[in-house]
């Protein structure tokens, strides 16, 4: 699982993003947040407030399809290593980097191709009932965020766009956690099993 054979290695020159039927959203300042070190990018967000009070959550996901065709060597490759495993040794990727760290990755300033989950959030921060969306979109992440340096913007509490929809996430992620405390209470259990197993 460390190496590709090489007819899949070869086939990475040919593939290219196909934005077909994408609703275009490159206009929102989308941004990633991740640790220091993470190089693959499959998610970006944006929360935006509308003219009603009301607010928009976008979350974007890499759409591969968009990029390996199903029919592909590459594709069947994927299937049999089914996932990316964590290991002690180092990670085990169910693409090459070259996909994972590059073409397919939310990098900024960059034209990607995905799939875009979206609800409609009240003023009081609750989720809109039957609201949620799935499409199709085209973005261009505008920032690439640690948790860190997303949380400094947060405490400088600035005007601009980027300011405000990470204050405004922040202020919804508080009180969806507060919402639900059984899931909490769950992750706070987990958490101390990790780090005390015995």
């Amino acid at each position: 699982f460390t190496r590709y054979p090489s007819s899949v290695e070869r086939e990475l020159n040919s593939f290219k993003m196909v934005h077909n039927g994408a609703i275009d959203l490159r206009h929102q300042h989308a941004y990633t947040i991740d640790g220091e070190d993470t190089e693959c990018l499959d998610d970006a967000l944006y929360f935006e407030k509308n003219k009603d009070g009301t607010y928009t959550l976008y979350v974007h996901i890499t759409y591969i399809p968009s990029l390996i065709p199903y029919l592909s060597k590459m594709n069947r490759e994927s299937i049999k290593r089914v996932e990316t495993y964590y290991l002690a040794d180092g990670a085990y990727s169910l693409y090459p980097n070259y996909i994972s760290n590059y073409l397919a990755s939310l990098l900024p300033n960059n034209i990607r191709y995905t799939e875009t989950g979206i609800w409609l959030v009240e003023p009081d921060m609750t989720i809109v009932e039957d609201s949620f969306q799935l499409i199709k979109s085209t973005i261009k992440p505008h920032h690439r965020l640690t948790y860190d340096s997303a949380d400094e913007i947060m405490a400088e509490r600035n005007q601009d766009l980027l300011s405000q929809s990470l204050t405004d996430l922040g202020v919804f992620a508080l009180k969806q956690r507060a919402r639900n405390k059984t899931k909490e209470t769950y992750r706070q259990a987990e958490n101390s099993h990790s780090t005390n197993p015995h």
